[in-house]
């Protein structure tokens, strides 16, 4: 077990760098190849990091990370779910135009997924829920056909009404 929580914060902090790093030019080409590696913190963590928390920001924007027995088994699942499809995606999308966009998209989507299994308070978890959901639209309307954009739309609805009944439910606890 590690005692800092770095595992916790890599989980999020690396696909946020990828993002990051694809401002240039020379990532953002070969970006595919690095997407199965963006899930591999998450999977350390659900092995490593069992008990550990670690608070990020101070109140009031205190962002709390921890992970116990049930969340490190969601977060092993989900990573080696993510990695795979990360695999998948980096040989399916090669030679396709806009795979860098997609590629911000899914790891965008990635961060949220995987940030819900080790977020420790309502607002953190808000927050990556809702960085999970409003990104994922980018990955469903990723085609610009007239029928992805109207999944898109629908997806929208969706996933709006999905945070509009978290919140109510955070109300109401």
């Amino acid at each position: 077990m590690m005692d800092s929580g770095f595992l916790l914060v890599a989980t999020m902090a690396v696909p946020l760098a990828m993002v990051v790093a694809c401002l240039h030019p020379a990532f953002y080409e070969r970006i595919l190849t690095w997407l199965p590696l963006a899930a591999v913190p998450g999977l350390l963590a659900a092995l490593l990091e069992r008990g550990d928390s670690i608070v990020i920001a101070p109140a009031p924007l205190r962002l709390t990370l921890a992970l116990d027995e049930v969340g490190a088994m969601l977060l092993g699942g989900a990573s080696l779910l993510w990695g795979a499809a990360g695999f998948y995606a980096s040989i399916s999308m090669r030679g396709r135009p806009g795979v860098g966009r997609f590629a911000i998209w899914w790891l965008l989507t990635l961060t949220g997924s995987l940030g819900v299994f080790i977020v420790a308070d309502m607002t953190s978890f808000y927050l990556v829920f809702s960085l999970a959901s409003l990104a994922a639209y980018g990955l469903v309307s990723f085609e610009g056909t007239a029928r992805a954009q109207h999944a898109g739309l629908v997806y929208m609805v969706l996933a709006l009404v999905g945070e509009a009944l978290i919140l109510l439910g955070f109300v109401m606890l």
